[in-house]
């Protein structure tokens, strides 16, 4: 066999061998992103709770793998405030780009609002290891500053979809933090 036919015969039964071996693209996918963990005992106890009153919602946010291997409320506590703290600030950016081309006092008292829950959320994570209590009623109150927004769109008469999504996500994010911090 001549040099050059010996080589690509030895390429093709490599590329072969490595087509063979190789995971199907679905398989790869599925590999690198796991659509359906399952949640944990802790995870299915805190969304099941009378306190959080979307189950769907709970299970969804908490199903990574940082919530699923938390082993305790203590351990799952920051993640879910670290979840809220996160899907406030994204609201409070939404409502920050509206305020640039849209001028209603409602979008100011919003944006207070936000700034608040963001704090809040925050400060519930130092004041866990002094008083779980006042931690505890801290997480809830950030409730009030959704309902207080809403209030304030539904005055102004000014609809935003994407602010009304938001506050139902803090509302929601605050019953879940609420529930773990129950548990403590």
């Amino acid at each position: 066999m001549a040099p050059l036919h010996r080589f690509l015969f030895v390429a093709t039964v490599a590329v072969a061998l490595l087509l063979a071996l190789s995971p199907s693209p679905a398989t790869a996918i599925k590999q690198t992103i796991n659509l359906h963990q399952a949640p944990s005992k802790l995870i299915e106890s805190v969304c099941k709770s009378d306190s959080v009153d979307d189950y769907n919602f709970c299970i969804k946010a908490l199903s990574f793998p940082r919530a699923i291997s938390a082993p305790d409320a203590k351990a799952l506590t920051p993640v879910v405030l670290q979840l809220a703290q996160n899907d406030a600030k994204a609201t409070r950016d939404a409502i920050n780009a509206l305020m640039k081309t849209q001028n209603f006092p409602a979008l100011a008292q919003c944006l207070e609002n936000y700034e608040n829950a963001i704090r809040s959320f925050g400060m519930v994570t130092e004041e866990l290891e002094e008083d779980p209590m006042t931690a505890n009623y801290d997480i809830k109150v950030n409730t009030d500053l959704a309902d207080a927004c809403d209030r304030a769109l539904a005055a102004g008469k000014f609809p935003a979809p994407q602010i009304t999504a938001g506050n139902l996500s803090l509302r929601r994010f605050a019953l879940i933090g609420f529930q773990v911090t129950n548990l403590l």
